[in-house]
């Protein structure tokens, strides 16, 4: 459950070579895609590599709007609740088609109790979703179905205006059902040749692609190098084509003087990262402990430290996505302490019996600043310890 919020990530830092005359694009990722399966992404890495891989419904733009993919067309029910979606011709890349059946089975696993999917809650607009996820249906009960090989129909438990835009996430990818999920068969823009664990990724123009037309690549050759500076250095030499976060982050120390020699390229993000507790945690529990690591937290001194060219996040959702700028996260070193003696006196405890919390994070140079500011912070505000470590 998350509960506060931090930092608000609003610009994305990458720099890239003068165009050269080549047909093959060579990137570095920081850490190895943790799935190629649609249905279980739920970093930004995998799900580019996925994107990459796969075809869906619809597909999104570089400007966040979304156009048809393996759909040509969409019909509305005049209620909202039922879309029905008819697919153009298209293959996987083994030659077999694309059908309709394969997005009812790609759709119908995702609740399933026992199908590890990151993001099921984005499937709860559908007719039945929730239901399934409970076990209290089975997942054949999902409201959606193939009326045809062509024809995919999909029925709302009420009115969802963003449901098409919905459809173009990577949850929502197909996957073969002849084949296992594992990329050994794609219907994307590029297929899958060589994977080498915690190295590289060699990606291939899938010939079969329905819009083949239009990729201009002939490949995508993929690093995988956890070091941001050896990355950097690999960029300089002219061995990696692109370079930045979030897929390989530049390091924080030469942000400026690349900013200086204008070999950084800005686009704004619209994501925030953000801290939730383990409410299993009995601690996590009591609302006023909570309260107390959430007020302590300085967040334009985080920003300060820890980043170039961000702002602190004083609200759920980046400013323009809210339609308040009142904020709604605050730093107050006092109500903090006061809501920490609260808490440790409902736990029936004192600051010396609390055990060392442990502030997991996700690994990478940027994520690892921010948790030891966070260490820092609440033992000089709170007095509380906290051990870090990557998940």
């Amino acid at each position: 459950m998350i509960r506060f919020l931090f930092l608000s990530l609003l610009l994305l830092f990458g720099c890239s070579h003068p165009k050269q005359k080549k047909k093959e694009l060579r990137l570095a990722f920081q850490t190895s895609p943790t799935t190629l399966d649609p249905g279980k992404s739920g970093d930004f890495l995998s799900s580019t590599l996925i994107c990459l891989l796969y075809e869906g419904l619809t597909r999104a733009l570089p400007r966040g709007d979304v156009e048809f993919g393996i759909a040509e067309q969409v019909t509305i029910s005049s209620d909202g609740t039922i879309y029905t979606f008819y697919l153009r011709d298209a293959l996987w890349s083994d030659g077999q088609p694309v059908t309709a059946f394969n997005f009812e089975h790609s759709w119908k696993r995702l609740v399933d109790p026992s199908f590890p999917c990151l993001s099921a809650y984005l499937v709860l607009p559908i007719k039945n979703a929730e239901k399934c996820l409970r076990g209290e249906l089975p997942s054949s009960d999902l409201a959606v179905r193939a009326l045809n090989a062509k024809t995919f129909q999909v029925t709302l438990e009420k009115p969802t205006p963003w449901f098409f835009s919905l459809t173009a996430f990577p949850l929502f990818l197909p996957i073969p059902s002849h084949a296992a999920p594992d990329a050994s068969v794609c219907n994307g823009p590029f297929h899958l040749t060589s994977s080498r664990a915690n190295q590289s990724l060699v990606l291939k123009k899938n010939n079969r692609f329905w819009n083949r037309s239009a990729i201009a690549l002939d490949g995508i050759e993929i690093s995988i190098i956890p070091d941001e500076n050896t990355a950097l250095h690999l960029f300089e030499k002219g061995e990696i084509d692109w370079l930045g976060a979030p897929l390989s982050p530049i390091p924080f120390d030469a942000l400026p003087s690349l900013i200086k020699e204008g070999k950084i390229v800005r686009v704004p993000m619209l994501a925030s990262t953000f801290l939730s507790f383990n409410v299993q945690n009995p601690i996590f529990q009591n609302l006023s402990i909570r309260k107390a690591l959430s007020f302590s937290i300085n967040r334009e001194e985080l920003v300060k430290e820890t980043t170039t060219g961000q702002i602190a996040a004083m609200r759920p959702l980046p400013p323009s996505l809210s339609t308040s700028s009142a904020p709604l996260f605050e730093f107050d070193p006092q109500r903090a302490q006061e809501f920490l003696l609260q808490g440790l006196q409902e736990l029936k405890v004192t600051l010396a019996d609390l055990p060392p919390l442990i502030l997991s994070y996700r690994p990478g140079p940027i994520e690892k600043r921010l948790v030891q500011a966070l260490q820092r912070q609440w033992k000089e505000r709170l007095g509380i310890e906290v051990q870090i470590q990557q998940f």
